[in-house]
């Protein structure tokens, strides 16, 4: 792991990322780049790059101010002693937010991305999300989701939720990477459900299988029999006192997203550990 990137409003939530993010780059030597992007504006105007388009003066003046304003705040939170010793770099910049995160991820290596996120509920959640869930949906690297300030961001026991049916190898050696760097015990589980039911001796046939393809070490295996896949994952996590939820996304957009939601997009609005989402690429 060489860059984390960190977008941040300069929310408690975003406070908590910065905090973690800090916690992984000391342990593997990753650099952190700070971003915030300045969005809301009025009378928006965007170019088809995300870039926001001043329409006069006094907008200019506002934005500049706006500009101004976020690097003293990015600058003061770099000199917290908890990032001591790590490189750090910041940028602002003026648009829409996901354009400028996806343009960050293209333009340069970013292997993390850490986020805090407020999470949701009822009608709100349903029509709009978090920005945090919609960067989960398409960000190409794995995307570390804070809701709430771990006591401290220790990895001792990480939950990854395992359906088997998924192509896991090209996340999986990214996580055995971090096992080996946090030395954390790994316990899969495959949550059963009524509407994908499966015999637990198939279960266990297919974890044979996955654990010797993927040679794991350091683990357990658990089968969890629930009516919702997200409490599931959720109850067990604190069952086993986690530090860390993985799991993997398919990414899904527009009406199909709507249609069947997203269950990574769920766990990461409604768990109170972190969680670590890989999208899929098909």
């Amino acid at each position: 792991m060489k860059k984390i990137l960190v977008p941040t409003d300069f929310s408690t939530e975003a406070d908590y990322a910065l905090e973690a993010a800090a916690k992984i780059a000391a342990t593997s030597g990753a650099s952190i780049e700070l971003l915030h992007i300045v969005e809301d504006l009025p009378h928006e105007t965007f170019s088809p790059a995300g870039d926001y388009i001043p329409q006069n003066s006094m907008d200019k003046l506002f934005v500049m101010k706006l500009i101004e304003k976020a690097h003293e705040q990015l600058h003061a939170r770099m000199q917290d002693k908890k990032l001591a010793g790590i490189q750090l770099t910041h940028e602002v910049k003026v648009g829409n937010v996901y354009k400028h995160i996806a343009q960050s991820i293209a333009g340069e290596r970013v292997d993390l991305i850490v986020m805090g996120t407020k999470g949701d509920s009822g009608l709100h959640e349903l029509l709009v999300g978090s920005n945090t869930e919609k960067v989960v949906r398409f960000a190409t690297c794995p995307v570390l989701s804070i809701r709430k300030q771990p006591e401290a961001f220790e990895l001792k026991n990480v939950v990854l939720a395992a359906n088997f049916e998924e192509n896991y190898s090209s996340f999986l050696h990214k996580l055995l990477e971090w096992q080996k760097l946090f030395n954390f015990s790994l316990h899969v589980v495959h949550i059963n459900t009524p509407l994908n039911f499966d015999t637990s001796a198939n279960i266990e046939e297919k974890m044979v299988r996955f654990s010797k393809k993927y040679q794991l070490q350091n683990y357990t295996f658990t089968i969890v029999n629930e009516f919702s896949y997200e409490a599931g994952i959720i109850n067990f996590a604190s069952k086993t006192k986690a530090d860390m939820i993985v799991m993997l996304t398919h990414g899904r957009r527009g009406l199909a997203y709507f249609m069947d939601g997203s269950i990574t997009g769920n766990v990461v609005n409604h768990a109170n550990i972190p969680v670590l989402s890989y999208r899929i690429i098909s």
